[in-house]
């Protein structure tokens, strides 16, 4: 799989309310024992070796930068790399901090380029962080995907302000996506991701509280109509199983979503879904080729119709 890069990270600055990005779960509710969205991090160390038809997530770099207080003139620079020797179908880039809000005059920028040096990764979130960009444990927050890695060394480039501490990480996904059905609120069925070969799908992890979700509507219908059914496919899959029918079926004919939509298994934030895709955060987009490959995720209603058709147009040449 040494094709063509395509990224797409965040390169806006968060702000936390209205206008934010991403939203996360409601408390967790002590009497019946609920979690919030889990915020696990990719890059939990698994064995490099293939194994064939099983999904792989594994962790190539992870490191902790962190500029000097005293440099108050200006901002540090660092460099470090790591080398990808097989096969992916997407890396992802995560990125986390020790809780340091960040001012506007702040600067938080974390790039990443191919082996030919090309910049393929690009995450900006100067002038301020998500509150729950600070994960414990030095865990880390997917902020960018390459589609389709080269094999070679990708050189990571990260620039702070004073004080702030970036922890970077890198991680290799292949293998298949995991497989899932869904009752169609809408009436069109049971929706099976494995009887979908042939298509690409795209997977919408969301909630209908969750604002950026409602955002993220309008892009998903305009990509939604750019392709015949019997190329392209969205199920949207609520992971707030507390939520009603009426719930979703509102939210979606409010949001004009005519694509399947239905409900995760298992308990409130941890079905097969959930599990097998989700960020931490909502919404979530994952994107699954016509062989039933998981080749992109993308946290958060920022990303374009364009960017999208992109990766659904080379996931359709490629198969």
């Amino acid at each position: 799989m040494n094709g063509n890069l395509l990224i797409v990270g965040v390169v806006a600055a968060f702000v936390v309310g209205a206008a934010a990005l991403v939203a996360v779960s409601p408390p967790p509710a002590s009497e019946t024992g609920e979690e919030p969205l889990s915020t696990a991090a990719l890059g939990e160390e698994t064995s490099t070796a293939a194994r064939p038809l099983d999904p792989a997530n594994d962790l190539l770099f992870k490191a902790k930068f962190a500029a000097p207080p005293t440099a108050l003139a200006g901002t540090t620079k660092f460099t470090d790399s790591f080398t990808v020797d097989r096969d992916y179908n997407f890396l992802e880039i995560g990125t986390g901090d020790e809780g340091v809000w960040a001012p506007a005059v702040n600067v938080y920028k974390i790039r990443v380029y191919d082996p030919e040096g090309t910049l393929v990764a690009d995450t900006d979130w100067s002038g301020g962080l998500f509150p729950w960009v600070s994960l414990p444990n030095d865990r880390t927050w997917p902020s960018a995907s390459v589609v389709a890695p080269a094999h070679g060394t990708y050189a990571i480039e990260v620039e702070l302000s004073a004080g702030l501490t970036a922890i970077v990480s890198a991680s290799g996904i292949a293998g298949p996506g995991a497989d899932f059905s869904t009752e169609d609120i809408l009436g069109k069925g049971t929706f099976t991701l494995s009887e979908h070969r042939g298509k690409v799908v795209l997977i919408d992890l969301m909630a209908t509280w969750c604002g950026p979700c409602k955002r993220a509507m309008a892009t998903l219908a305009e990509v939604y109509e750019s392709y015949d059914r019997s190329q392209f496919e969205i199920v949207s899959v609520d992971v707030d199983t507390d939520e009603t029918e009426e719930d979703l079926r509102n939210f979606m004919q409010t949001y004009g979503g005519v694509w399947y939509a239905g409900f995760d298994d298992g308990p409130r934030f941890g079905g097969t879904v959930s599990k097998g895709y989700g960020t931490g955060a909502i919404p979530t987009i994952a994107i699954i080729d016509p062989a039933g490959n998981w080749i992109f995720r993308h946290v958060g209603s920022d990303i374009t119709a364009d960017e999208l058709r992109a990766i659904i147009d080379g996931a359709l040449a490629s198969a």
